[in-house]
This record gives structure tokens, C-alpha cells and sequence, in this order.
């Protein structure tokens, strides 16, 4: 008897555990005018917690983000209307961390980098839609610093050029497909200051001052 009242009181136990966990937990909607559900949002104890997700009119979903205690936590995802994947990013305690891709609508992987601390750094790389790359390099916060390298879809180097806190500096050169080098042009604190333009066939001429204008002028936009 001692037994079955040990059995029936453990059985309550659980039972009023799991009740008491489901109370804590809220999913609210909200809907368009048309009836579509537009967000359903997972809270805990007043908090978000869980994968909440956002939809287009369509029906199709639009956002999927996950929650910790009321933090964006683990890999959030933006979709096409298509629903085809757009964006990934990676959170931890509310905070941008990890690998952030970029997608084309057709699927293909546009651009990754990475952030430490919210801040976007160390190395990126964009892609062709076909899937070539197509350019990489390097920033601190979103502004270019280091060597940035463009690359033709045949995988020839297309141009090199250095960046310090977003600014050109250097020597930066850029090739014909063939791999000759096309242009060379000296920068100072981001400003285009002399350069030599080549033929193909390496025959070499002096930029002019109408060409260096134009290049600061590109720059500037």
C-alpha cells in the first residue's frame, strides 16, 4: 500500500511539474487583415524564449529567430518570399557572433563573414551567383583594412588593393583576364596621386590627370 501511495504521489509530482512548466510558456499571434497569421511569438516567464517566427501576407515565412530568456540566441534566419533562404546570422546572449551568410534568391551563397562582439571582422568573401568568388578581404566593424582581392569568374586575379580605415593607400594594380597587369595607381590617404595604365601587350603609358580625377571622383560616390 506504502508503495502504491509512493507511486500515485510521484505520478502528481510530475504532473503538476509539467503543468506548472506549460503555464510558463506563451505563443502569441497576430494576424494580417486578410486572416493570414503575420508573427507567432514563444515567451517564457515574460520573456521571449524559443524560436519565434515571422511570416509575409502569403503565408510563406519571412523571419526565424531564436530566444534565450528574452536574448536573440543560436542562428536567426530571413527568407525570400520565394522561400528560399536570405540571410543567417549567428547570436549569443543577444549579441551578433559567428558566421553571417548572405544568399542570392536562387540559393547560391552570396557573401560570409564573420563577428566577434557585434562587430564584423577578420575575413569576408562574396561570391558570383554561379558560384565563383569573386572578391575577399579583410575589415574591422564593416570598414575595410587590409589587402582586398577581386577575382574574374574564371579565377583570375582581376584587381589588388590596399585599405586602412576605409581609405586606398598604396599601390593598387588591376589585371586583364589574360593575367597582364592593366593598371597601376599610387594612392595617398585615399586619394589616387600618379599611375600607369598598360596595353596587353605590356606597352606602359602615364595616367593623365583627367584619369585620376576620375578614379577620386569614383571614389567619392
Amino acid at each position: 500500500m506504502r508503495g502504491f501511495c509512493r507511486c500515485v504521489t510521484f505520478i502528481l509530482l510530475c504532473f503538476v511539474s509539467v503543468n506548472v512548466y506549460a503555464s510558463s510558456v506563451e505563443i502569441r499571434k497576430t494576424y494580417y487583415e486578410s486572416g493570414e497569421i503575420q508573427f507567432e511569438l514563444s515567451y517564457k516567464d515574460g520573456k521571449q524564449d524559443g524560436i519565434s517566427k515571422w511570416y509575409y501576407e502569403s503565408g510563406k515565412l519571412q523571419f526565424e529567430r531564436s530566444y534565450t530568456e528574452g536574448k536573440e540566441d543560436g542562428i536567426n534566419k530571413e527568407y525570400f518570399e520565394s522561400g528560399e533562404i536570405q540571410f543567417e546570422r549567428t547570436y549569443k546572449d543577444g549579441i551578433q557572433n559567428g558566421i553571417y551568410k548572405e544568399y542570392f534568391e536562387s540559393g547560391e551563397l552570396m557573401f560570409e563573414s564573420v563577428f566577434k562582439d557585434g562587430k564584423s571582422g577578420r575575413i569576408y568573401k562574396r561570391y558570383y551567383e554561379t558560384g565563383e568568388l569573386y572578391m575577399k578581404g579583410s575589415d574591422i566593424n564593416g570598414r575595410l583594412n587590409g589587402i582586398a582581392k577581386e577575382y574574374y569568374k574564371s579565377g583570375e586575379l582581376k584587381s589588388e588593393r590596399s585599405w586602412k580605415d576605409f581609405k586606398q593607400y598604396g599601390i593598387s594594380k588591376e589585371y586583364y583576364e589574360s593575367g597582364e597587369l592593366h593598371f597601376e595607381t599610387s594612392f595617398k590617404d585615399g586619394k589616387a596621386i600618379s599611375g600607369y595604365r598598360y596595353t596587353e601587350e605590356g606597352i606602359k603609358r602615364k595616367m593623365s590627370n583627367a584619369h585620376l580625377h576620375m578614379i577620386n571622383k569614383s571614389l567619392r560616390n
